[in-house]
């Protein structure tokens, strides 16, 4: 898959919302050789992401796809198709809304062998400790992302560490595309050079003529405003299966909606620092309502 260059006549969306896709608001990722261990801590720390092609099996993060549209039934894939493919019918056996709840596949999952297999993969340990130049540990809540085309649905612009900020700043966070992730089918993206902003000041900024939202973590759901509020374009590329990308805790990033047939699945792990405490409420199995 390669990823197409920015043009005047494009628009990609995020809740709904659409941002154009031109040089002043994308900017293609550049990324980095896993061997390269010096080069990558550099760029982790310069610029708080790295994306490593091909890390991974292909076909171990595809099984990892398989086994988790194995447990739905049949009426979510579109006709002639497969599991492994993840190709949405238009029909819902569960609300989107209702994704990890405990009567959702998703909650189930994260507790599975084949995914617990999966996410406490050495090498993904061993890499985090190399780039952070520390032993780590890996936090028990892993989420899985599960989207479905044209429901307007993507994670807002946010720092991890809002989430989990109880504990050590010392972490490392793994997002994860179970399968090709193309722009259109929402992968993740980041605000370039965002390791450094204010972010309560932008959160206020961005959001003073709305009404309080519910929860304050998110800094805002509209891509274009916080582009246009920093004059930071927003970090991109198409995502294969087996690529991963590594990201600071600070740094400023979202998703687009997924706008294909094909459905996005990923995860996200994260290490923390053995030495320091780490934020208790990460010490669990994920579920989409526990708050955070």
């Amino acid at each position: 898959m390669t990823s197409v260059a920015p043009i005047a006549d494009k628009y990609l969306f995020s809740n709904g919302m659409a941002i154009p896709f031109t040089p002043q608001y994308f900017e293609r990722i550049q990324p980095t050789d896993a061997t390269d261990t010096a080069t990558m801590i550099s760029r982790f720390k310069n610029e708080g992401y790295i994306h490593l092609p091909g890390f991974l099996s292909e076909k171990e993060v595809l099984d990892v796809r398989e086994a988790y549209f194995k447990m739905f039934e049949a009426v979510i894939l579109k006709k002639g198709t497969t599991p492994r493919e993840g190709i949405f019918s238009g029909t819902f056996q569960f609300s989107p809304y209702r994704h990890g709840l405990p009567d959702h596949p998703a909650s189930t999952f994260v507790q599975s062998e084949v995914f617990t297999h999966f996410t406490r993969n050495e090498k993904l340990r061993k890499l985090s400790e190399s780039i952070m130049g520390e032993e780590l540990s890996l936090l028990q809540r892993i989420p899985i992302r599960h989207f479905y085309n044209n429901t307007g649905v993507a994670s807002c612009a946010h720092a991890d560490f809002t989430y989990l900020d109880r504990g050590t700043q010392r972490l490392i966070s793994i997002w994860i595309p179970l399968g090709d992730v193309s722009l259109d089918t929402g992968g993740i993206i980041y605000l370039k050079d965002s390791n450094n902003v204010d972010q309560d000041s932008l959160r206020t900024q961005l959001n003073r003529n709305k009404k309080p939202e519910k929860d304050q973590r998110p800094i805002t759901a509209d891509l274009k405003a916080i582009a246009d509020a920093t004059g930071k374009p927003w970090m991109y590329t198409d995502f294969k299966a087996g690529d991963i990308i590594l990201h600071s805790p600070f740094i400023i990033h979202g998703t687009l909606d997924c706008n294909m047939e094909t459905m996005r699945l990923s995860t996200d792990i994260r290490y923390a620092s053995v030495k320091e405490e780490h934020d208790p409420r990460w010490s669990a199995h994920w579920r989409a309502d526990d708050g955070y």
